[in-house]
């Protein structure tokens, strides 16, 4: 024993008569009125079970007519597809996970919004109105270089994947980082029809590389990070053959409560004698003394 829903058979009566103009009885009228009208008739139905579980069906009726043209009845057929209904429960479930807690976004072929997803929004400060339609270098931080954005667009034109880490600019004018994977996407006849970007919130990553690497007093890089880098440089430059000599020069001393500190300048000289001064605040170290 099977029946419809009320509300259903309301529902689908409303949308009939908004379709073909014609009021609409409730009862049997409702799934023939098409059919009445020899109009194609295929149309999704819920039906109740006995113990309250449904069966999702998809029916197709058809007006009979007999040997002379009079129409004489109706023939319906049904197919089971609640399998089909579970699948897309399922999948509208996972599309609303990725939604909200999945910083994603697609564009056109020109850069253009067309899709945000609320973990965008959340993170970005905007809403998908503000969004929608709009160049996504709407959230481009100044700090970052054009450069970047010039090799990202070299490989989506060339229809390669980029990922990489972006500094983006919120709405209220704050910044956050991420990872971003960008990919071009095609429809199906393999016509490529915009970009898609997955991205992963690194801006507390990013933090404790800073406060790793950096004093907290002068915001300088520290000794750590000027261990790591400049042998690296050293062995770079000395294959360039760009400098001679390398020397310091103590030109500070600074007394605080908590310790002392050297500011160290540092100077390179080319082979021809010719001073290149490296007096970037990135190579100044601290040297405490507790």
């Amino acid at each position: 024993e099977i029946f419809h829903k009320k509300e259903e058979v309301v529902e689908k009566a409303e949308r009939l008569k908004k379709q073909l103009g014609v009021d609409i009885e409730l009862g049997f009228n409702v799934f023939v009125k098409k059919s009445e009208l020899d109009l194609p008739n295929i149309d999704e139905w819920a039906y109740i079970r006995k113990d309250g579980t449904k069966l999702y069906v998809k029916i197709s009726i058809t007006k009979l007519k007999d040997s002379n043209g009079t129409h004489v009845g109706y023939i319906g057929f049904s197919e089971d597809i609640s399998a089909l209904k579970e699948d897309e429960t399922k999948i509208k479930k996972y599309v609303e996970l990725i939604d909200k807690y999945i910083i994603t976004s697609t564009t056109d072929l020109n850069g253009n919004i067309t899709y945000v997803s609320d973990a965008f929004c959340k993170i970005s400060g905007y809403s998908k109105e503000e969004l929608i339609g709009k160049s996504h270098n709407i959230v481009r931080h100044p700090d970052m270089p054009k450069e970047l954005y010039k090799n990202i667009w070299k490989h989506l034109l060339n229809n390669k994947s980029w990922s990489g880490e972006i500094k983006n600019r919120k709405k209220d004018g704050s910044f956050y980082w991420v990872i971003a994977n960008i990919s071009p996407i095609y429809d199906n006849d393999g016509n490529k029809i915009g970009y898609t970007a997955i991205r992963q919130d690194i801006t507390d990553k990013k933090y404790i590389e800073q406060i790793s690497l950096t004093d907290g007093l002068t915001q300088i890089y520290n000794r750590r990070h000027f261990d790591n880098v400049f042998p690296r440089m050293l062995k770079r430059n000395k294959r360039d053959k760009s400098f001679h000599a390398l020397f310091s020069e103590l030109y500070q001393f600074l007394n605080y409560g908590c310790g002392s500190f050297q500011a160290v300048q540092r100077y390179i000289w080319a082979p021809d004698g010719r001073q290149c001064s490296y007096k970037d605040s990135q190579f100044l170290k601290r040297v405490a003394q507790t």
